[in-house]
């Protein structure tokens, strides 16, 4: 009931899946950390991840009151707004955790999640609009063009310039 109506959703991969970011956050906040760096099985970093990334830096030394920022993502449009730096955007619906650094603050709340759809899905739907979540721009981690066991088919992943 209130589950995500997506083709895959009631199969092991996309489940287990959940399990498994479920226990990394678990784990992360019984060692006492402050943050977590998920990074998805199937991404590959950019070659300008180190350039965009440090023209991102003033931004969140300036706003720190971001709660968790994508490194990449779905940012189809509507559902990011434009911030005062090029290469940030507010996040207010996007999917996709190729890589996501998250707060504790989002950490402690995610791990009591029920399983009623992936973790990126939940985000999106239920966290961005109460949480300051960000992604950069363009994403500086992409996911492979390649068979999902979550989709249960094989994707080519969009472009990192798609918003």
């Amino acid at each position: 009931h209130n589950s995500i109506n997506y083709r895959t959703w009631y199969t092991p991969p996309p489940y287990n899946a959940f399990l498994s970011h479920q226990k990394i956050l678990k784990k992360s906040l019984d060692e006492g950390q402050d943050h977590v760096l998920i990074v998805e099985d199937d991404v590959f970093i950019e070659n300008d991840f180190n350039e965009i990334l440090e023209a991102t830096m003033g931004f969140f030394a300036i706003k720190d009151d971001w709660d968790a920022i994508y490194f990449g993502g779905y940012h189809r449009e509507g559902s990011w707004s434009p911030t005062t730096n090029e290469h940030v955007m507010k996040l207010h619906g996007s999917g996709g955790w190729h890589g996501v650094l998250l707060r504790k603050k989002i950490m402690e709340e995610l791990v009591n999640a029920i399983p009623i759809g992936p973790y990126d899905w939940q985000m999106g739907e239920f966290y961005h609009n109460r949480y300051n979540c960000y992604g950069i721009y363009p994403s500086i981690i992409s996911q492979k063009s390649g068979f999902s066991y979550v989709e249960n088919s094989n994707l080519d992943k969009p472009s990192r310039y798609i918003r």
